[in-house]
């Protein structure tokens, strides 16, 4: 059985939700005040996907007003391109928030398989095949230089 629900219904209804979508048209600041103020008053936030994902000034003024909500990231927001650990707000100062550098790149670099996928891929494209994984660089977020 297939159940569906919307954003706000599955907020207003969670104790802990994990963000772990890519940041699309779509999905930037997919996160924002009319999501925040559905959610549950002591619920967890996690972003482990793109930080442009979550609005930063709602989040901030959510997190503000709502002490016993918590955020925790390992993602932040892009500036001129990048993702970096400077934000609009002093979100380090709050007690509910809890971030860290976002650091999964070196272990998949170090795994190998970032190496392996490309070499597949430039035989598949050599051999007239389409290369596996393709995105479509129009569904993607401008604030992002990719």
């Amino acid at each position: 059985m297939r159940v569906r629900c919307t954003l706000t219904s599955l907020l207003a209804g969670s104790d802990a939700v994990v963000l772990s979508i890519s940041l699309t048209n779509l999905t930037e600041r997919l996160i924002g005040a009319k999501e925040f103020s559905v959610a549950r008053r002591n619920a967890i936030l996690v972003n482990i996907s793109r930080g442009d994902i979550v609005d930063q000034a709602a989040l901030y003024e959510h997190l503000r007003r709502n002490p016993s909500f918590r955020y925790a990231t390992d993602v932040w927001w892009y500036k001129e391109g990048r993702e970096t650990l400077v934000t609009d707000y002093p979100f380090t100062s709050l007690p509910n928030f809890v971030g860290t550098p976002h650091i999964s790149g070196p272990t998949a670099v170090a795994s190998g398989r970032p190496v392996r996928m490309a070499v597949e891929n430039t035989l598949r494209y050599l051999r007239g095949l389409r290369p596996k994984n393709v995105v479509k660089r129009s569904e993607y977020s401008r604030s992002i230089v990719l």
